[in-house]
């Protein structure tokens, strides 16, 4: 399966579920998880295919070989909303991060949900009082999940084409 058909087969499917449904934590851990898995399946297709956009990539750590660690680093060094959903979905999948690398998101407790205010701080779509799925970064930036998505989403999906993947 290529990349793109994985995205639009199983990603762009969570992406859309999460925007409609915002204040779901379920389907916004879905989005993320399956972000970043775009993500691996792409590094996969790419080096399987000896793909010229993974000289690009550097290998860390002291390593010979780039794997998808380092891919996923590369796109995060150059997009602060896709590093804090990369390392939103790898705290989701170990529920904490302790290693010595510094994360933007260190705890699955880090996404969760929370209110979106009320009265005057209502903004476009939410209801009165209502919820959305909110990522902490560091130790007080809130940051709205949908956001996030939606944007990563989007680039995930310009990149795809980019590459023909």
């Amino acid at each position: 399966m290529k990349p793109f058909d994985f995205f639009r087969q199983v990603t762009s499917p969570n992406i859309q579920q999460a925007l409609l449904n915002f204040d779901d934590y379920r389907l916004a851990v879905n989005a993320i998880l399956t972000i970043d898995a775009t993500y691996g399946v792409l590094f996969d297709y790419l080096r399987q295919n000896g793909h010229q956009f993974l000289t690009q990539v550097k290998a860390r750590n002291n390593k010979q070989a780039v794997d998808d660690s380092d891919f996923k680093e590369h796109f995060a060094q150059r997009d602060q909303q896709f590093a804090i959903l990369r390392d939103a979905a790898y705290a989701t999948k170990h529920g904490r991060l302790t290693g010595s690398k510094a994360r933007l998101v260190v705890a699955a407790t880090n996404i969760a949900l929370g209110g979106v205010g009320c009265g005057s701080m209502i903004c476009g779509h939410d209801p009165l009082g209502g919820d959305a799925v909110f990522i902490q970064i560091g130790n007080q930036n809130l940051v709205r999940a949908e956001f996030l998505i939606e944007d990563v989403g989007r680039s995930t999906q310009d990149l795809l084409q980019q590459l023909n993947a």
